[in-house]
């Protein structure tokens, strides 16, 4: 009987298949979301188990193990507004700017290390073991140290810190328990600390603010004293210079006996009169005749006179000026020593009244609840971690995964058309798998079996008579789904004949039984076909089992008489199943190809690699005879639901 999909039309048709798929296929350079979705489908009891035991671990330990740590929040605000009675007095110290420069300014100032340490002064914090390392117990590490340092006489090597060294370190630990934060847009800012006892928690977030507002006003005070120091000083050197400018303008008034500006006009007239008179009796003269020098002569105890007037005017003016200078040095003096001295009263009024640029806005209350561990939120972010972790590890095993796990990765790995899925079939061999089936009919591997039954025998246009049952690898199942297959047959009335042929394989028997002629005896001459079948009992199908050879398998696999018997076997049954040698163990498979109608090739699931699947589908048609389908033999269903 002729192979139903042999010939150039099956070839034609395989090659387009193979087109198709490789143009469906993803490429490798790609995520294959789907293949990963499958195998967290197939994982989800590990992907839950580790979701639940994650969560539960970390809800149990934040409720019942961990330290609750309790955090208390005090709101100060900048209040640059703020004015003492001295209201509409300029402040002799610069006040803070509500912007956020100067906020964040303050909140430095907050978390500074010299306001910690007056914060630990304050509250001894040295003492409370919460804060002061050298009061915690000695770790593990430590006590085994010091153990061994004892029994080798040493010193302690974990020795507990002095005075000075735990007062540093006492101020770390305080610096990282309080937490300074600005609220953005605003002239907000909040302290927040955190203790294991929430009464502490709030009394430290309290004192620190408590000790900002009085370091505020304390520096200001401060700047007040120091300012008004420096005003004193100054308004005594502006008196000096004041007083010694007075000096100067009266005693060069005295020295230059000068006039005063009316008596130097009243000179400017006289001038002006003695010019008048001079010219008017000059033309007179002139008038009458009088030789010019006559007239100079006549004029010259007037001209005399004009020119001594005007020497005493130049003088009483110029010393004008210069006491008018003087007098304004001194007048400037006198004003800056005014505005000083108005400073230095403001100053010293101010210095009794110095309040803080900032105020407490509402008080740190002590609080209820734990913040931190919050059990259902430390429990909901272990789950999530656990989940992640097992998906990371499923997808981690995937991408290690050598095997197929699903008939869409059977086919991309071997190019051939898959047409099933088996679970794990009871039986070591044929016989037993066939019983085994017989016996459940009902269940789910009964089921698969008539699935594959029905796209093998029933749903073909040319069912194969004869089939050939191999894998590319020993203990891939191969036997099973022959018997499992055998019995689904007989189901449908059919005779079905089982053959054994993986000769070398002394191991595996069909039936445990003594000794007795079987395939080689057939093929050897020595029995006839009809006297070497035996009956798979409750299986319901005849049964060729292979012995012990001493000739060689190939040699019997190529011989004529092969060729006799499965003549022979297709006239005197409906079906034959061949049980053929694993693909990559030699080539006892392929001599059976040119005289089967199809070959169906057994892959254990997840189990065998793929690339010895695609060596052994290269092997099988490389003759070019029977079709090659594939099947999955041993599949978790549990894990390949998805």
């Amino acid at each position: 009987m002729n192979a139903p999909l042999a010939g150039p039309g099956a070839a034609v048709f395989e090659l387009l298949r193979n087109a198709e798929r490789s143009a469906a296929a993803p490429p490798g350079d790609l995520i294959d979301f789907a293949r990963m979705f499958r195998t967290l489908r197939r994982g989800w009891a590990m992907l839950a188990a580790l979701t639940l035991l994650a969560a539960a671990a970390a809800g149990l330990w934040a409720a019942f193990l961990a330290t609750p740590q309790y955090r208390s929040t005090a709101t100060l605000i900048m209040a640059p507004e703020l004015v003492g009675p001295t209201t509409g007095l300029t402040g002799v110290v610069p006040g803070l700017m509500g912007d956020s420069v100067a906020v964040n300014t303050e909140v430095e100032i907050l978390q500074s290390r010299a306001l910690m340490r007056q914060l630990v002064e304050e509250m001894r914090l040295t003492s409370d073991p919460e804060f002061n390392p050298a009061l915690w117990p000695p770790s593990v590490p430590a006590r085994l140290l010091d153990a061994v340092s004892a029994r080798l006489g040493l010193a302690p090597l974990t020795a507990p810190p002095g005075p000075e060294e735990a007062f540093p370190r006492t101020v770390d630990v305080v610096s990282d328990r309080i937490a300074v934060r600005s609220v953005p847009d605003s002239r907000i800012f909040e302290v927040t600390a955190e203790s294991a006892d929430p009464v502490k928690a709030a009394r430290l977030a309290n004192t620190l603010a408590r000790l900002y507002l009085a370091r505020q006003v304390a520096q200001k005070r401060q700047e007040a004293v120091e300012a008004t120091a420096w005003l004193s000083e100054r308004v005594a050197e502006l008196r000096r210079e004041l007083e010694a400018a007075d000096r100067r303008a009266r005693r060069f008034a005295a020295e230059m006996d000068l006039v005063t500006p009316e008596a130097l006009q009243g000179l400017a007239l006289q001038l002006e009169e003695i010019r008048q008179r001079i010219g008017a009796r000059q033309a007179e003269l002139l008038r009458n005749g009088t030789a010019p020098g006559r007239v100079r002569a006549l004029l010259q105890p007037m001209r005399e006179m004009e020119e001594e007037l005007a020497r005493r005017i130049a003088r009483h003016s110029e010393g004008l000026v210069q006491l008018g200078q003087l007098q304004l040095d001194a007048e400037a003096s006198r004003v800056i020593y005014e505005h000083f001295l108005g400073r230095l009263k403001e100053a010293e009024v101010q210095r009794g009244v110095q309040t803080p640029e900032s105020r407490i806005l509402s008080l740190a209350e002590v609080p209820v609840l734990p913040a931190w561990p919050q059990p259902v939120v430390m429990a909901a972010l272990a789950g999530f971690l656990g989940c992640i972790a097992a998906i990371a590890l499923l997808l981690w095993r995937e991408a290690g995964r050598k095997g197929c796990v699903s008939p869409e990765e059977l086919e991309d790995a071997s190019g051939c058309r898959a047409v099933g899925s088996l679970p794990r079939l009871a039986g070591k061999d044929a016989a037993e798998a066939g019983t085994s089936l017989g016996r459940r009919p009902a269940s789910q591997a009964a089921e698969a079996v008539r699935n594959l039954r029905s796209r093998l025998f029933v749903e073909a246009a040319n069912p194969p008579q004869v089939l050939l049952v191999t894998s590319a690898l020993n203990e891939d199942g191969k036997a099973p789904v022959a018997g499992a297959l055998a019995r689904s047959l007989v189901d449908l009335k059919r005779r079905v004949l089982v053959i054994d042929a993986d000769i070398k394989r002394r191991g595996r028997r069909l039936l445990a039984r003594k000794p007795a002629p079987g395939l080689v005896a057939v093929l050897e001459g020595k029995c006839p076909l009809r006297r070497a079948v035996v009956s798979a009992g409750t299986g319901g199908f005849d049964l060729l089992r292979s012995e012990a050879a001493r000739a060689n398998a190939a040699d019997l696999l190529s011989s004529p008489q092969l060729d006799t018997l499965l003549r022979a076997a297709r006239r005197d049954y409906d079906c034959v199943i061949v049980l053929g040698a694993p693909v990559l163990a030699g080539p006892d498979a392929r001599l059976l190809l040119r005289l089967v109608d199809a070959t169906l090739l057994v892959v254990a699931w997840n189990r065998t690699p793929r690339a010895h699947i695609a060596t052994a589908v290269r092997a099988l048609r490389g003759t070019g005879h029977a079709p090659v389908l594939a099947v999955l033999s041993g599949v978790s269903r549990r894990l390949a639901s998805g």
